[in-house]
């Protein structure tokens, strides 16, 4: 496994990916910050009585054998993380500069953000899968509630 990870090529690819996540992770800190105080607004002003706010991370690729080997046809997911916390509530600025990367691994150098280390870390995914991805989708779910008393 180290050998796959270890050509030019294929480190400038997670790099990359990493890299996209990272100014992705920013972009979506601020609709979610802007969320969070709109909901909030709106359980102060009664228009909501409560809410539910969710995250879920899923990863797709093209590469036909991934998707086999993850039993999962072109267009799904074949890694979807449900417990990732990211944009659930107003997130401290140094879980957006902290240094998620961990353990001891051939990329140990590499500067991870939270996304990355949940696509590394919190999965059962290879290197070779993680450089099979193509996309990954970051859901922001609400549910709005209403409460009604009979």
């Amino acid at each position: 496994m180290q050998k796959l990870i270890s050509t030019e090529e294929n480190i400038n690819k997670i790099i990359n990916l990493n890299n996209i996540l990272k100014i992705e992770e920013e972009r979506i800190r601020i609709f979610a910050d802007q969320l969070h105080i709109t909901l909030q607004k709106q359980v102060i002003d009664k228009q909501i009585d409560d809410y539910n706010f969710e995250t879920q991370l899923q990863v797709f690729s093209n590469n036909e054998a991934c998707n086999k080997k993850h039993n999962v046809e072109e267009g799904d997911p074949f890694y979807e993380d449900k417990a990732y916390i990211m944009f659930r509530d107003f997130t401290l600025d140094e879980d957006y500069t902290e240094d998620w990367n961990e353990g001891n691994h051939p990329l140990r150098h590499l500067h991870f953000c939270y996304t990355m280390h949940c696509i590394v870390f919190h999965s059962h995914l290879s290197w070779e899968d993680i450089l099979d991805i193509n996309d990954v989708w970051i859901e922001l779910k609400v549910d709005y509630q209403f409460f009604i008393k009979n």
